[in-house]
This record gives C-alpha cells, sequence and structure tokens, in this order.
C-alpha cells in the first residue's frame, strides 16, 4: 500500500497538559487519501460532521500509564482489529514527518468557526457564543504552523510505533 498524503489540508495541532490533539481534513486532490481512510472514517466518523480526522493522545506521565488514543472522539484501543487503522495513522504522521512542502490551510476555516470547534471539541462543551469567545482570545491560527504540525506528527509517530511495539510483545 503506497500512499502519498497530499490530500492533507487544514492540518493542525495543539498540546494540553501533555494531552495532544492533531487534526487535519483528507481529500483525494491530487491523491487518494480520503478514499484510503474512507473505512476508517465510517468506524470512527467526525463528529461535528465537517470531514475533519481528530486524533487525541492523553498521555499520564505521573502515573507512568499507558497512552490512551482517541479518534474523532471514540477510543481507538490497541487490539488486533484496530492495528491497520494504526498502521495507516502511523504512515501519513511519518508523510507529515517527511514532507518539504506545508499544508494548505483555508483562510475561511481559520476565520469561521470550524477551526475554534475543531480544536475544543470533547475538551470544552459549550455554547456557540463561547466557542466564538474563545475563538477571538485564541490564536488557533498558530496551530496551524508547519512546525507544529510536523512536532505533532512525530510525537504521534513515535508513539503510536510504540504503542504497537509494546502490544505485539
Amino acid at each position: 500500500m503506497n500512499v502519498s498524503f497530499t490530500g492533507i489540508q487544514n492540518a493542525g495541532a495543539i498540546n494540553i497538559l501533555d494531552n495532544q490533539r492533531f487534526v487535519c481534513q483528507l481529500t483525494d486532490k491530487g491523491s487518494k487519501d480520503l478514499s484510503e481512510f474512507e473505512g476508517v472514517l465510517k468506524k470512527f466518523p467526525d463528529p461535528l460532521n465537517l470531514g475533519f480526522l481528530r486524533m487525541d493522545i492523553w498521555n499520564y506521565p505521573a502515573d507512568g500509564m499507558d497512552l490512551d488514543f482517541f479518534l474523532n472522539n471514540k477510543p481507538l484501543k490497541m487490539q488486533d482489529e484496530n492495528l491497520n487503522t494504526f498502521s495507516k495513522l502511523a504512515k501519513m504522521f511519518k508523510s507529515i514527518i517527511e514532507s518539504k512542502e506545508g499544508f494548505f490551510v483555508s483562510k475561511d476555516y481559520l476565520e469561521d468557526m470550524d477551526c475554534a470547534k475543531n480544536f475544543m471539541d470533547g475538551f470544552i462543551e459549550a455554547e456557540p457564543n463561547v466557542i466564538e469567545s474563545f475563538q477571538q482570545n485564541l490564536p488557533f491560527k498558530d496551530y496551524h504552523s508547519m512546525e507544529d504540525v510536523k512536532k505533532s506528527a512525530k510525537f504521534a509517530f513515535e508513539s503510536i510505533t510504540e504503542s504497537i511495539k509494546k502490544f505485539l510483545k
């Protein structure tokens, strides 16, 4: 399976108290990235219906516990039936790390409440006026820098590969 992941757009990342959220929109523009993840997105649909893949990694360094993975707000457990999903995610994150190009981020997306919703969904349950207030006061556009996206992708890739190794022992 050879996936190019040139169909990634509106990619962003945020780290909150050792918990990480990575968001991106997959398309078939220039490649078949969306088609490649079609089965995954059926099992883990975007709860906001914005066409995004949102991965959360919860880290418990003080407790020494394993990482918890969530895909579009649903738990993604390290088990046999999810190895293919983890493999696809790892390949996508590796591709992002190795990318020499930036990822298209729509100005409309950044200025729309969809950006704020993507980063806050599941963390903060709020009324639209509260989300709008957060959007105006937090620099969501800063979470879409190539440096932050690659840093997040590296953390996600390493977390997934280490978790797969532990699972297969």
